[in-house]
């Protein structure tokens, strides 16, 4: 019964497939791409398409074709994506930048530690902390995968809500 009615929920269905379709799309481009498998890839967040983009605006469009446009369900689910969307083009993408950044940063500090004399056991401590560090670049979007995504998404719903 329970399983009758969650597959029965178009508009839950339309956003898990197309977040799954997002994320399997994204770990195939990124072993064409990059001709090796990094299993993060599989739920991590960042790269081609947005699987961020690609759920809500699944969840938006599935929720306007089976509640209504006049729904507060309808209104919740654009305000959510607006939201998601913002997030993966503005803050987390310039988080993966700086991200980008300090690693390079990072990189160089590795390299000149080996041809600094080292001051005292304080100096050394940190080289050995950088040299375990390294931080995430892949968290945000560009706009060109936010918008492959966000189509992607729609197309999902529109198949599922129909079918």
């Amino acid at each position: 019964m329970l399983w009758n009615d969650l597959i029965g929920n178009r508009v839950l269905l339309a956003a898990l497939i197309a977040w799954f379709v997002a994320q399997t799309s994204k770990l195939i481009i990124y072993i064409i791409k990059t001709k090796s498998f990094d299993r993060e890839r599989i739920y991590g967040a960042g790269g081609m398409p947005s699987s961020h983009s690609c759920l809500v605006c699944s969840l938006t469009v599935s929720t306007a074709m089976v509640e209504g446009l006049r729904s507060t369900f309808f209104a919740l689910a654009v305000i959510f994506a607006f939201v998601t969307i913002y997030d993966a083009l503005g803050v987390r993408r310039q988080a993966g930048l700086h991200a980008k950044t300090l690693n390079k940063y990072m990189r160089v500090t590795r390299q000149l530690q080996d041809h600094v004399q080292l001051r005292d056991e304080s100096d050394e401590e940190l080289c050995e902390e950088l040299d375990d560090a390294e931080l995430k670049e892949f968290i945000g979007h560009s706009p060109l995968e936010v918008m492959v995504g966000s189509l992607l998404g729609i197309v999902i719903a529109i198949i599922v809500c129909i079918w």
